[in-house]
């Protein structure tokens, strides 16, 4: 598949630093994962190419998650942080961001891009079953 820069794909194991990348993170997070792509945050990058403005960087550091041209649009870790420590350990507490807070979102919704974003209303539609609720930690322990 293509990324951004239309380039393949960034291959398994390549250098994201202590990113992950959304698909590590459906393979617990499954529900979460499935609502993040009906969400306009799974179309960021998309959105960002129709208008031809991808390569202006300005827009694209706020349509890739952390200034990877690899983990295109905004995923997972855009809002609850770096994911590998998370991965490896997840039941360690702290590893990972359960939840997100304003200042990070108006980073990059901001006037004059984002004229009509407002945090409360905006971040319903965000969330979905398994994200908002934060319900008590889940258990990552394999059992035989």
């Amino acid at each position: 598949a293509a990324g951004p820069t239309g380039a393949a794909a960034t291959p398994a194991g390549a250098a994201l630093g202590p990113y992950t990348g959304g698909a590590a993170c459906k393979r617990c997070h499954e529900e979460a994962y499935a609502f993040w792509q009906t969400t306009k945050h799974a179309r960021a990058w998309q959105a960002l190419a129709k208008d031809n403005q991808q390569r202006d960087p300005a827009c694209a550091m706020c349509h890739i998650t952390a200034n990877l041209l690899a983990l295109p649009d905004i995923q997972c870790e855009a809002c609850h942080g770096p994911g590998q420590a998370h991965s490896a350990n997840p039941d360690a507490k702290g590893l990972i961001a359960r939840d997100s807070s304003e200042g990070q979102c108006v980073v990059c919704h901001h006037p004059p891009q984002a004229k009509e974003w407002e945090y409360t209303s905006f971040r319903a539609a965000t969330i979905g079953k398994g994200h908002g609720d934060l319900p008590a930690p889940q258990s990552h322990s394999r059992r035989p």
